[in-house]
């Protein structure tokens, strides 16, 4: 799966970022990508949509080193900040 700059593999890790823009203005998202060895589902797990909301981002920031790959089926996407300009 490829998201952005972020590339996933099997039982591994992957970090990268994407791109977005509104209004002419543009930044980039961090994104984690966490395939498992085994397939399965998608989860897509997020933070930080609305600026006041700061606990979110700080647990889905601190979930990500936890998980091991290994022990995952199927693929978990982490955006931790969806609204860095908010933020």
């Amino acid at each position: 799966m490829k998201i952005g700059t972020c590339i996933s593999k099997k039982g591994e890790k992957s970090h990268g970022l994407l791109r977005v823009s509104f209004n002419g203005k543009s930044t980039k998202l961090p994104i984690y990508i966490i395939e498992g060895k085994e397939r399965g589902g998608t989860a897509f797990i997020s933070a930080g949509m609305h600026g006041d909301e700061l606990n979110g981002i700080n647990i889905v920031s601190r979930s990500i080193p936890l998980i091991n790959p290994k022990k995952v089926s199927g693929t978990l996407i982490f955006v931790p900040t969806l609204n860095p300009i908010g933020l």
